[in-house]
Order: C-alpha cells, then sequence, then structure tokens
C-alpha cells in the first residue's frame, strides 16, 4: 500500500455493548476509527509477540554471543 493511498476499507457486521455505543456517540466518538486505531495496536502487538516468539533461539544465542565476546564496536578505537 502507497503512503498517498488511503487503505481498502471492508464492511463488516459487529455485536456491540449498546450503552457504550450510545456512550461513544453522545461524545462524538467515531466508533469506526477507534475500533481500527485500536485493532492496528492489536495487531501490531501480536504480531511482534509472535516475531519474538519466533526467534527467541537465534536471540538467546546471540545475546550470549556478544555476552562472551563483546561487539565489534568494542575493539574499535575512536580517534
Amino acid at each position: 500500500m502507497d503512503d498517498d493511498q488511503a487503505p481498502e476499507k471492508q464492511a463488516i457486521s459487529l455485536l456491540i455493548d449498546s450503552e457504550l455505543i450510545e456512550a461513544a456517540r453522545r461524545l462524538d466518538i467515531n466508533v469506526a476509527e477507534a475500533l481500527e486505531i485500536r485493532l492496528r495496536m492489536l495487531v501490531k502487538v501480536e504480531e511482534e509477540r509472535r516475531w519474538l516468539e519466533a526467534n527467541r533461539e537465534a536471540a538467546e544465542v546471540f545475546n550470549r554471543r556478544v555476552a562472551e565476546d563483546g561487539v565489534l564496536s568494542d575493539e574499535a578505537s575512536l580517534p
């Protein structure tokens, strides 16, 4: 998706607590926008969690190596 192009939208049907919807309307909260923002956050968090889980072993190996050998910049002399 290009940054200057709006994402394609899909209509869905939801069942949401009617009192919550009424409160949101009274407060002029755009429910669709609020749900989309929160859903994006939830998706990002879950994707990050799954990536960390899938790459946990590699990260542990890397961290052990750095702990034992240091990083390349440790040996570099700065002027």
